[in-house]
């Protein structure tokens, strides 16, 4: 998997940027919500990614591999309406020169007073070998099981190998986009990326289905 071009790169910390920059978490209004908040903070200790820092990692030249998830460095989402009580949040790796970039997106929320969670790999083809006829050489999403980190309660029986799940994407903007679509729906989705709209940004958007 090449190393995205420079207007790739840009593109992806200006949206990867301007979600970090948004009200996520300091936006919740009702008392079971600020509850949830406090649980994960409680038991997971996430950090949270700023604007500045996460642009400063996708700006690096020549680009620099980085891990955001094994430190619980997240961006946190605004919650998606009508769902119940989630809060989403959103970590990202670029490693192996940069050849892989995953998003690992997870959904926390409370079962009979227990804090839990439900995790999901946005993950950029994999070649091992520089092979392409690797399981995995397509953009795709995997679930994430308990053994993903210590300190997120995943579920144990998740399985976290397959299912394998295609994605419609064809590059790393593609994968953040299908990312926001998954947690918000195709129509909410579209109004975040209207309000955080910056040159190019439609070019990538008119690449996923959902989103025309």
């Amino acid at each position: 998997m090449p190393v995205p071009i420079v207007a790739e790169r840009v593109a992806l910390a200006s949206l990867l940027g301007a979600l970090a920059a948004r009200k996520g978490w300091n936006s919740l209004q009702s008392d079971s919500l600020i509850q949830l908040q406090d649980q994960v903070q409680n038991t997971v200790r996430p950090r949270t990614i700023g604007r500045h820092e996460l642009q400063r990692k996708l700006h690096s030249n020549p680009p620099q591999d980085f891990r955001t998830f094994q430190n619980l460095q997240f961006v946190l989402l605004e919650p998606p309406q009508g769902q119940g009580d989630i809060l989403p949040a959103f970590a990202v790796d670029c490693t192996n020169g940069w050849q892989n970039f995953r998003i690992y997106l997870v959904l926390f929320t409370s079962h009979e007073g227990s804090l839990i969670a439900l995790g999901f790999r946005f993950e950029s083809p994999e070649s091992p070998g520089g092979s392409s006829k690797g399981d995995h050489n397509f953009y795709h999403l995997q679930l994430m099981d308990n053994g993903s980190h210590r300190r997120i309660p995943f579920p144990e029986w998740i399985p976290a190998h397959q299912p394998s799940i295609p994605l419609n994407a064809e590059n790393w903007m593609g994968l953040v986009l299908c990312m926001l679509i998954s947690v918000y729906g195709a129509r909410a989705a579209n109004s975040i990326l209207l309000e955080e709209s910056f040159p190019g940004l439609n070019n990538y958007a008119r690449q996923i289905d959902a989103l025309n």
